[in-house]
């Protein structure tokens, strides 16, 4: 049996073809995930929840080569995110995905912001109350606030504020 790798790939995709491309990607069979939160929209005549991408313009695939290359064949496909400095497509540890998916998706009723900017070293903690318990990642602090951050090497942060009772600093 012929087993091909599977990594994770972050893809750059058209503006607002982002639920579009994972619908087509997941009739094809390849695993894709596209960070949403559902929203209340209010208009003058009706009440509607919406998904919203927090990734704009961002889908993440977990595929094999080939199928990474087949993607790029989309119309709303644009280009794989690469490793700084090279044009190699970066492939991001399945263990950064993993936390960033559990992340997103536990966290759904929380405020979760993202954010681009280089992040000090902080303490590392796990998260011991909530949808989150058992979650590990990093304290940031910003303007006295306190953040609970995942990282995801060569994209950024997802990051959420949380109360000090919610985390056990770990060794």
């Amino acid at each position: 049996m012929n087993t091909t790798p599977r990594y994770w790939f972050a893809i750059r995709v058209r503006l607002f073809h982002e639920l579009k491309m994972r619908e087509k990607l997941q009739k094809m069979g390849i695993e894709c995930f596209v960070p949403t939160i559902s929203e209340l929209r209010i208009w003058h005549d009706r009440r509607v929840i919406k998904e919203r991408v927090l990734t704009p313009q961002m889908i993440f695939i977990h595929a094999t080569e080939p199928e990474r290359l087949e993607t790029l064949s989309f119309g709303s496909a644009l280009y794989t995110i690469c490793v700084p400095g090279k044009s190699i497509p970066a492939r991001i540890p399945d263990s950064q995905m993993e936390a960033f998916i559990f992340f997103v998706t536990h966290a759904n009723e929380q405020q979760i912001a993202f954010t681009q900017e280089p992040l000090k070293e902080g303490d590392h903690v796990r998260i011991t109350a909530g949808t989150l318990t058992g979650l590990e990642g990093i304290i940031v602090y910003s303007k006295n606030k306190r953040y609970f951050a995942i990282k995801v090497d060569l994209l950024g942060c997802a990051i959420m504020e949380i109360e000090d009772s919610m985390i056990k600093k770990i060794a």
